[in-house]
């Protein structure tokens, strides 16, 4: 099993397989954080997202300071509405730096689904002038969707359809 076969199982949306894969590796190598991650995200894409968090937070745990696993785990708990431990996972992209526009941003919506606008554009106020989702929360406190149309960097890009992101290899 290479990793050019998990690769290619991911680019191509077969995240089932891919899922086996990363499952055979982790066997062999059960502090591999990074088929711990790559596992966890196979799950969320599996709508799997206890799954999921059981290996994002095992990726952690052998490395805490992966940004894009513990961004994929604060989505993961977004998701399920586990709103105390999204920020406290959030916290911790934060404590890696503190002007983290992704992390500031899933914070800020998760405000605005509890209806806290002013808080969320507070949330906001480190992020760069130049980055749009600001201007959207300025305009529009009340436009939910702007968090699911907006562009982050790493390993997770927004779809459309619903507020849950998309694992890019």
């Amino acid at each position: 099993m290479s990793q050019l076969n998990i690769s290619e199982a991911i680019q191509t949306g077969d995240f089932q397989s891919a899922s086996h894969l990363l499952g055979a590796r982790l066997t062999e190598n059960p502090d591999d954080w990074k088929s711990w991650s790559l596992l966890g995200m196979c799950f969320r894409e599996l709508d799997d997202l206890n799954q999921a968090q059981t290996c994002l937070r095992k990726a952690v745990e052998l490395q805490p300071n992966s940004r894009s696993t513990l961004l994929a785990l604060a989505d993961s708990e977004y998701r399920l509405t586990q709103f105390v431990g999204c920020f406290e996972t959030l916290d911790l992209i934060l404590e890696l730096n503190p002007l983290d526009a992704d992390a500031l941003v899933l914070k800020t919506q998760i405000l605005i689904d509890l209806g806290r606008f002013d808080a969320a554009i507070g949330v906001l106020s480190p992020v760069d002038e130049d980055d749009h989702r600001k201007n959207l929360v300025r305009k529009d406190p009340h436009f939910y969707s702007f968090f699911r149309t907006a562009p982050l960097k790493g390993y997770l890009w927004p779809v459309n359809s619903s507020k849950r992101f998309r694992f890019v290899p």
